[in-house]
């Protein structure tokens, strides 16, 4: 059995898509544009609609804070780990 005493949460903003407050204080939003290959693409909307995001943006935004709390968890020293019943597994994440 694994032993967990910890929990690390992503908070998530409320209201799909709002802007974050570092957004809000600099008061602008800013327009990216992407090129994806059709595999990405195709990736995205999978995942929009799994996530039950509103739009491919808000599940862009979403990828995004996923990652930043990721690095920030891993420059704090933790590592990803996957747990399922009494199975766990280490995630060694390579890009």
């Amino acid at each position: 059995m694994v032993s967990r005493t910890k929990t690390a949460t992503l908070a998530a903003e409320s209201g799909g898509g709002t802007a974050t407050t570092a957004e809000r204080t600099a008061g602008a939003r800013r327009r990216v544009q992407i090129d994806f290959s059709n595999t990405a693409y195709e990736r995205l909307e999978s995942i929009r609609e799994r996530s039950d995001a509103q739009s491919n943006a808000e599940t862009v935004r979403n990828a995004l804070r996923l990652y930043d709390w990721f690095l920030r968890q891993r420059d704090e020293g933790y590592e990803v780990r996957l747990v399922k019943g009494d199975e766990e597994r280490a995630v060694e994440l390579l890009w």
